[in-house]
């Protein structure tokens, strides 16, 4: 029996040595230097989770950890698993002599560390432990603290605990405040994850596929229309977009957009207007508005100050800089399928990464004679640039494929709408 428990033990262990571990942290620029939260999705396994813009992203291949490296937000051992080292902090509640043990599996002691510590939260620094599994214990007359780490360093260097220093405070109970904290997150090599940062009126898409620790720079740009909507924004190569659909009701000199919702009325028009999809406005917020190219073109200005619709080249650009048009398609698409709840693409959405950041929806669109179609299916998106005198450029997008299609439509048709920066 002892042998079976040792067995699964190792392979656990195994386990936790060979996965990832990564940590992302974050930092502000453009318009705003400060980071009030960010959403995590791992896009590949579909799971994901919201950081504080002082958090630490920590990936790892096996999570489970934490509950055993933080306690009660007293002690704090972090990366865990380990590579070359880590670092241990924890609360002392009063002043004298701390010690500091660290144990390997077969119960031998590897470390001993003697320390007079004052009141306050300290910072140690470990190193040079050999792949494997230890434990963790410090004490003194007020304290008793024991956690696990696992170190996957495949180096021979001597394993050494080092006092880095303290942070004094007036009084016991307070949360660790040295460091930022550290929300574990599974990955695994080649997955794909995208971070979207929020500052006040600003939020800005990332798209990482990590391979080793980095930070991760969010440059805000606003992006506000006249009504006040605020649009997260992607750089794509050259280009900036906005990474939603857009969903203004006004010009940019604050005049209305006509909204027509009877069917002939729609056929006869040759000015700008609008309407949501199937005349439903809950479909806003998810899919956003849908656009004559009446609307697009006009001089008033559709788009937000310091924005565009893209022109055909444009549209252009962006495919050829992300492949071709062949593939292109599978990397602007959301990866958000049903039965995911809106805004969402039918299944099965199989060539959709998103890697781009993108974040393609499925708005449909309506047509020259006032019906709806394809809504979940495709999605529309005009350009400038006019075909013909009746017909202008833009490109669809296919839940069925990977392919941004170019095709000439009917002026009076209704689509979506994503602007480009100046």
């Amino acid at each position: 029996m002892k042998k079976i428990l040792n067995l699964t033990f190792f392979v656990v262990i195994s386990q936790a040595l060979l996965s990832q571990n990564y940590l992302i942290n974050f930092v502000a620029s453009g318009q705003s230097s400060n980071i009030d939260s960010i959403e995590v999705s791992n896009l590949t396994q579909k799971t994901s989770l919201t950081l504080k813009g002082s958090d630490t992203l920590h990936l790892l291949g096996t999570v489970g950890l934490s509950e055993e490296t933080i306690k009660d937000h007293k002690l704090k051992i972090y990366p865990n698993p380990m590579n070359q080292s880590a670092r241990i902090e924890f609360e002392n509640p009063g002043s004298g002599l701390t010690n500091l043990l660290v144990i390997d599996n077969s119960g031998r002691i590897v470390l001993k560390h003697a320390e007079t510590l004052v009141k306050g939260y300290q910072i140690f620094t470990i190193s040079g432990l050999r792949n494997g599994h230890y434990s963790i214990q410090i004490s003194n007359d007020k304290v008793n603290y024991s956690a696990q780490i696992v170190s996957a360093d495949n180096n021979n260097s001597k394993p050494n605990l080092k006092y880095e220093g303290n942070i004094s405070v007036n009084k016991t109970g307070n949360q660790l405040k040295s460091v930022s904290d550290l929300v574990q997150m599974r990955y695994n090599d080649g997955d794909i994850v995208l971070l979207k940062g929020f500052s006040s009126i600003y939020s800005r898409i990332i798209t990482i596929v990590p391979t080793e620790s980095q930070q991760v720079e969010f440059e805000f740009i606003k992006c506000i229309d006249f009504d006040n909507n605020i649009y997260p924004v992607v750089t794509i190569g050259s280009q900036t977009w906005m990474a939603e659909n857009l969903k203004v009701t006004h010009y940019r000199n604050g005049d209305a957009i006509p909204i027509v919702t009877g069917n002939s009325q729609w056929i006869d028009l040759s000015t700008g207007a609008y309407c949501w999809y199937n005349n439903d406005v809950s479909w806003k917020d998810a899919y956003g508005t849908l656009y004559n190219w009446y609307a697009v073109v006009d001089s008033r200005g559709l788009c937000p100050a310091g924005w565009h619709t893209p022109t055909d080249a444009e549209w252009t650009i962006l495919t050829d800089h992300l492949g071709d048009y062949s593939i292109a398609g599978g990397k602007l698409m959301s990866t958000r399928t049903a039965p995911d709840a809106h805004p969402r693409w039918n299944s099965p959405n199989a060539s959709a990464t998103n890697i781009s950041g993108f974040s393609a929806f499925p708005g449909g669109y309506r047509s020259s004679n006032g019906t709806f179609n394809y809504h979940g299916a495709y999605g529309y998106f005009w350009s400038s640039g006019e075909y013909s005198s009746g017909y202008a450029w833009g490109r669809y997008l296919y839940y069925f494929g990977a392919d941004v299609y170019r095709d000439g439509s009917t002026k009076g048709r209704g689509r979506s709408v994503r602007c480009l920066r100046d």
